[in-house]
């Protein structure tokens, strides 16, 4: 547990200290989410956003033509603080994920709804073992009203060959610099621009890892209604999978 709590610090810090340079480089919507967006029954949607960063996915919603209310939960709170567009009322929760993960506490804990729809990219890979990644598909999954789309991206960056060279370099300095031993395949950090020691942790997804975690949402009641692969060059770094909630 120590060694998940290090890791909670690691990355907590780097969003703390690159959060501007970050939000720079994390503007545009990713083609996935265009696909996402034929799921949705709706254009007036409640949607939990967790792990929201800098509140583009709203962004990309309003310019679809959604509208609606929005929970944006992140551990950052300058990027928390960046703009949100008119189409949503949006409320704005500061939480420590991974911290929250590493204590046993759920995001049941936040006080939101169930929502029409519960999205969470670009974040399952900062949760260190696969047995609190089980637990956060779980809350997820809890915060999914029935018949509403849980979406979620799992990185694979082990599958770029110029990524996966720069998380090897990264974690070996890492390591070194923090005196925290990863042990699990997939396991990495990854270091930020020309910045020499600034890190997050990273895990990059196997397919079978994220079929044992389709599996899992499955035996809860959640109907699997998507599996795709999309962005980055080869159009395959991200996998998705949406669910809808029985």
């Amino acid at each position: 547990m120590d060694q998940i709590r290090d890791i909670a610090r690691i990355t907590r810090t780097f969003y703390e200290e690159h959060a501007s340079s970050f939000s720079a480089t994390r503007q545009d919507g990713w083609k996935g989410w265009t696909r996402l967006v034929s799921h949705l029954s709706t254009q007036h949607l409640t949607v939990a956003d967790i792990a929201c960063g800098n509140l583009r996915f709203e962004r990309f919603l309003a310019d679809a033509g959604f509208t609606g209310r929005a929970f944006g939960v992140d551990g950052c709170p300058a990027l928390l603080a960046e703009a949100a567009p008119e189409a949503f009322t949006l409320k704005r929760i500061e939480a420590d994920l991974i911290g929250m993960l590493a204590e046993k506490s759920s995001l049941s804990s936040l006080g939101l709804p169930a929502c029409d729809l519960c999205a969470c990219f670009g974040f399952m890979h900062h949760v260190p073992t696969a047995p609190l990644r089980e637990e956060f598909l779980d809350s997820l999954l809890n915060l999914t009203a029935p018949g509403g789309v849980c979406a979620l991206s799992f990185w694979r960056f082990s599958t770029d060959e110029r990524l996966a060279l720069k998380a090897q370099r990264a974690t070996q300095r890492a390591q070194e610099q923090w005196g925290v031993q990863l042990s699990e395949p997939g396991d990495a950090f990854l270091g930020w621009q020309a910045e020499a020691d600034a890190f997050r942790f990273c895990h990059s997804f196997e397919d079978d890892e994220v079929d044992r975690l389709c599996a899992r949402a499955q035996t809860q009641g959640a109907i699997l209604v998507d599996d795709f692969y999309a962005d980055g060059k080869t159009g395959t770094l991200n996998r998705y999978v949406l669910f809808r909630r029985a």
